[in-house]
């Protein structure tokens, strides 16, 4: 057996987050009453292994069984990112939920993959590991531990055991104070979790129960009447580990993206994330499986700059949340406003005109624009003009420049950064960021002329999704 510790006390503080209070279940708040203080969400602390080489021992406990390997990070070709991968090994770090008061209950979410041999058909071979504990919830006495003076409880936590979640949906809590089992597989076999492929599980235990969402389907939302499941909330607030991860599994374990909570979930964070090509099927079109259109139009509008307003565009640029659209062409104007350049709509994934169109936000060469969302925009631009005289010189100046276009979508917002290179070395910077509705939602992108020409150069037109 391998064990690493933590290198300090302090490096385990850094883990831990400060704030506020908790929900009720399923992310529904308190009916009013007097002075009651609303829990509210928040997400106290985010691990995922995207930017390691390496399971960093200032802030992970690596152990390994003995007849296991040890627990390394790796590339999953399906979920297309670094991945944490365990076979008889478990990875612990310190609780951030430690340094928080939860109210009334407490959540998490994870990524989880048990990897099994298919048959043609694509079912299962073998016996799933529904036993083993994949995410455990620790406090013992000799387990590392914040500094007392660093928790909200004015005496230490006293209550020594565990509480853990296994791919049957069972959870297990042991303690000195008490315990209590649910969805246990020697008595029933639930399915919530099903082997050999990517699952995104969402679990939350309030003081009147549990719920369980899988891909974003609510599997279980159970009222305890036996137990007192507020226990269980006040040993996930106090526990002084989590780990991920059995030294006694009998499958190879991939997790990524743990998100541990103060309060209960709402629906977003019970829906399932896009994740790389998790979902994906032969011919499908189910979001997870989404595929970039390939622009074909390589000039928009006419040489001569005479095209009107609204009446030539260029491809739709279609795109989900968390992407970047990068864009080059060169810019031709007629000069006879500052408004005869590029313009750039982002809309609703419909056509233009037909039912579902809605424009976000279109805005200009000269950082003007509007839209559904462009009042709540913000803009932050280099280089523009600031009087008559100087307006007259970008309006020259804008013919001939290259234009390159980065277009990012960042959860709910988009920002559009667009740097213009004249000819003769100056520089328009602009910047705007504006909300573009749910990210789960694709959006379309699109470039439009008036009194302008484009020439597009399709060669660095690039797309990239990032998490």
């Amino acid at each position: 057996m391998k064990l690493n510790l933590f290198a300090s006390q302090a490096a385990i503080v850094a883990l831990l987050l400060a704030g506020t209070s908790c929900n009720d279940d399923w992310g529904q708040a308190d009916p009013p009453a007097g002075n009651q203080v609303y829990p509210t969400l928040q997400k106290a602390g985010e691990i995922n292994f995207d930017d390691e080489t390496a399971l960093d021992p200032d802030k992970y406990v690596v152990v390994e069984s003995t007849g296991g390997t040890a627990p390394e990070i790796v590339t999953d070709a399906i979920a297309k990112s670094p991945v944490l991968q365990l076979n008889q090994g478990t990875v612990s770090f310190a609780n951030p939920l430690a340094n928080l008061k939860c109210q009334k209950a407490a959540s998490f979410t994870f990524w989880m993959h048990q990897p099994m041999e298919k048959d043609e058909e694509g079912n299962p071979i073998g016996d799933q590991d529904i036993q083993s504990p994949i995410i455990t919830f620790v406090n013992e006495a000799s387990s590392p531990a914040p500094e007392a003076a660093s928790r909200i409880e004015a005496e230490p936590y006293s209550v020594y055991g565990s509480l853990s979640f296994t791919a049957n949906g069972k959870i297990d809590y042991n303690t000195t104070a008490g315990t209590f089992v649910a969805n246990d597989p020697a008595e029933a076999l639930t399915g919530y979790i099903p082997g050999g492929e990517w699952h995104y599980v969402a679990v939350t235990i309030n003081d009147k129960g549990y719920a369980i969402a899988v891909d974003g389907e609510k599997k279980a939302e159970v009222t305890v009447e036996d137990f007192d499941t507020m226990q269980m909330v006040e040993f996930m607030n106090n526990a002084s580990t989590v780990q991920i991860g059995s030294l006694e599994s009998t499958q190879q374990l991939l997790v990524d993206d743990v998100n541990i909570y103060r309060n209960a979930l709402t629906d977003k964070e019970n829906k399932r994330p896009k994740k790389g090509n998790i979902g994906k099927e032969p011919g499908s079109d189910n979001g997870d499986d989404f595929e970039y259109p390939i622009a074909t139009k390589s000039e928009i509008g006419l040489p001569d700059c005479t095209t009107a307003w609204w009446s030539e565009f260029s491809d739709y640029y279609s795109f989900p949340g968390n992407t970047a659209l990068h864009l080059a062409f060169t810019n031709h104007t007629s000069g006879g406003g500052n408004w005869n350049n590029w313009n750039l709509c982002v809309s609703t994934n419909a056509e233009r005109g037909a039912d579902g169109y809605s424009e976000y936000f279109v805005i200009r060469s000269d950082a003007y624009g509007w839209g559904a969302s462009y009042g709540d925009g913000k803009w932050a631009n280099e280089g523009y003009p600031t009087n008559d005289s100087e307006w007259a010189d970008f309006r020259t100046n804008m013919e001939g420049a290259n234009v390159v276009m980065n277009i990012a979508r960042n959860g709910e917002s988009t920002t559009v950064t667009a740097a213009q290179n004249c000819p003769n070395g100056t520089v328009y910077k602009e910047v705007f960021t504006a909300p573009t509705g749910d990210e789960d939602d694709t959006i379309n992108a699109f470039l439009l002329v008036d009194g302008s020409y484009l020439e597009m150069q399709s060669a660095q037109f690039t797309v990239a999704a990032f998490k």
